[in-house]
């Protein structure tokens, strides 16, 4: 495969397509593994393995493609999650590809002001924010092993989580993005088993006691269950200091 090439034939394939007219309402921000993507769209998720140059144009293409065909955004978001997403190795390149798929559509959300990418960012980092998933890989003939693992709490895992966290907070400034947001706190709150990294939740609460803190409201029953459900994943993983800032919210 001649990479610089291949890449400008899906551009101009992806160029040629008609824009799709659909309310931001219709659209699924949810992940779909039920289809696959088409052949052109399943060459472009192999330059996650080339070089970061490579991937980002990549990642760019796909972007283009979602502002044209925003009915995909649940095939899209599978190969985010499946193809671009954790892997058993990715603490030895610096989870370097997850890093630009975040900040790919971050650029693209435009600081809330473009709803749809915004929503695709909500809807990825539900996924990113878990600290344990499943790979499969090939075994010996035509089977297939399935490796779980758990992410190694290295620094560059966790400036990645802070830059998630701190855009989801910053999105929850835009008033049509409250909503998403929150149902993200609490689908994570109920992670169970995809929470499981001690270290990694630790950080993580810092700067979500902070949000909650400057941000929830007391007197509305939502923000409290949210709180709640979050003190419960937290249990004893937390400095009672951080604990007691989210206590005397309820």
């Amino acid at each position: 495969m001649k990479p610089t090439e291949t890449l400008v034939y899906i551009q101009k394939k992806v160029e040629c397509l008609n824009v799709q007219k659909i309310g931001i309402d219709e659209i699924k921000f949810e992940t779909d593994s039920s289809s696959n993507l088409t052949d052109f769209l399943s060459t472009l998720s192999l330059f996650r393995f080339l070089g970061v140059t490579e991937m980002k144009m990549s990642l760019d293409i796909f972007m283009q493609y979602l502002n044209k065909q925003p009915q995909d955004t649940p095939k899209i978001l599978r190969c985010f999650v499946d193809n671009y997403g954790f892997q058993p190795e990715s603490y030895r390149f610096g989870y370097h590809a997850q890093m630009a798929v975040v900040e790919k559509i971050i650029e693209y959300s435009d600081s809330g002001k473009n709803e749809y990418y915004s929503r695709l960012f909500i809807a990825l980092s539900e996924k990113y924010l878990h600290t344990h998933f499943s790979s499969v890989k090939s075994g010996k003939g035509q089977t297939i092993n399935i490796v779980n693992f758990d992410l190694a709490d290295t620094n560059e895992l966790f400036s990645l989580r802070k830059l998630i966290w701190t855009h989801l907070f910053s999105l929850y400034k835009n008033k049509n993005l409250q909503k998403p947001v929150l149902h993200l706190l609490l689908n994570h709150s109920l992670s169970g088993l995809d929470l499981s990294v001690t270290s990694i939740i630790k950080h993580d609460a810092v700067l979500v006691a902070t949000f909650f803190e400057d941000s929830l409201n007391l007197e509305n029953l939502y923000h409290c269950i949210i709180v709640q459900q979050y003190l419960k994943l937290l249990k004893v993983s937390v400095a009672s200091s951080h604990l007691d800032k989210l206590r005397h919210l309820l």
